[in-house]
């Protein structure tokens, strides 16, 4: 009787994790796990990172006056992102943070 019970406890302890799990909607379903973009931005790169509704980046390029082109804000906006959750400066070096402001503004970073 105790190796029954004992058994029935272990079963509901390994199923009980899956029962109280919400069922996806059908866009979460066709989310992606994971997608890891390296945008070549000329002296550094850039990160965007997707997993489920999540976008991270990190660094940001340059635009330099005599290039103006935003390089890493134009290959976001051809790929689709339309927020940003977390941005990541890996260090104030002008070729990493030169579009910091401008990417801030853009998106509506929620932790920059």
């Amino acid at each position: 009787m105790k190796k029954q019970l004992l058994a029935a406890l272990l079963l509901l302890t390994l199923l009980l994790p899956f029962a109280s799990a919400e069922e996806k909607t059908e866009a979460e379903q066709t989310l992606p796990m994971l997608e890891l973009h390296q945008v070549n931005l000329g002296c550094a790169d850039g990160y965007l990172i997707r997993f489920g509704n999540t976008t991270v980046l990190i660094d940001g390029g340059e635009a330099w006056p005599n290039k103006p082109e935003r390089l890493f804000p134009q290959y976001l906006e051809a790929v689709g992102v339309t927020h940003v959750d977390v941005y990541i400066v890996t260090h104030w070096h002008l070729d990493h943070c030169m579009n910091v402001n401008y990417i801030l503004e853009r998106w509506g970073v929620d932790r920059p």
